[in-house]
């Protein structure tokens, strides 16, 4: 193996490295349109950030099926139901459990075409860059640094992301993650820091404590958290605490030398 690598750095890449809280706030705004049919407010985004949270912990996952959260926002707007009470009868009637009206029909399409139209926003706007990624990326690999890109995205969003700043040409790998834990721990299996001797370190950077910091600190790397506008969390004493919290990516070149 060769001796000159100074660690193996784990990057997450939405909302650390580009930002794609922009783009889903993008798609976001549209479907509130279509489905309220007015102009959004600060209000109705913050009511439909928390009826998303809440979806991506029952569908333990942060691309569960869209019309769900549209068919949410109908009823909370049609029915003046609360949050909670709006996304459990969404989910009872598509999964064939809650009784369907004809006015609840005509809702689904609605909310159907909501989501088509989020899906699409998102499915072909690549999130833009941060400030000094592609300089930083250079850098640590010059430094020589064995640079590892993970991602809880689907393939052909984060291949159009990749391909549109030519991203790939910095990582010696890239993992589709399901489960960052698992994950992190296969790829730190497979550049195991023993063949490269006692200087090298393993590094995780992400912008969600839960996400990416604590998966990090399970495998015993040095965590590094760049907090997003999308659900960061809030470090905690323990497997929640970062060993370093930064506000751009550009101050990791005075992290790791």
């Amino acid at each position: 193996m060769k001796d000159d690598n100074a660690g193996l750095i784990i990057f997450d890449l939405d909302n650390t490295l580009v930002d794609k809280n922009a783009v889903f706030e993008k798609a976001q705004k549209k479907m509130i349109e279509i489905v309220k049919g007015s102009k959004v407010t600060k209000k109705d985004m913050e009511i439909l950030r928390k009826m998303d949270l809440i979806l991506i912990k029952k569908k333990k996952s942060h691309l569960y099926p869209f019309e769900i959260l549209a068919l949410s926002l109908w009823l909370y707007y049609d029915e003046n139901l609360d949050v909670k009470k709006s996304i459990q009868k969404s989910l009872d009637i598509f999964q064939g459990t809650s009784e369907r009206t004809e006015e609840i029909e005509e809702a689904i399409e609605l909310a159907e075409k909501a989501a088509g139209e989020h899906n699409n926003i998102v499915e072909n706007t690549p999130a833009p860059l941060f400030r000094g990624v592609k300089k930083v990326l250079q850098t640590l690999k010059k430094r020589g640094y064995i640079l590892v890109l993970v991602s809880e995205s689907n393939h052909s969003l984060q291949k159009k992301t990749l391909e549109t700043y030519n991203l790939q040409q910095y990582f010696d790998d890239f993992k589709l993650c399901d489960q960052k834990g698992q994950c992190f721990f296969e790829i730190k299996r497979k550049f195991d820091p023993k063949f490269y001797g006692n200087e090298f370190k393993v590094v995780v950077i992400g912008d969600g404590i839960e996400r990416d910091i604590k998966p990090g600190n399970e495998i015993g790397a040095i965590t590094i958290w760049k907090p997003g506008d999308f659900n960061p969390g809030t470090p905690s004493p323990g497997m929640n605490q970062p060993d370093y919290s930064i506000r751009d990516v550009e101050s990791l070149l005075t992290i790791l030398p």
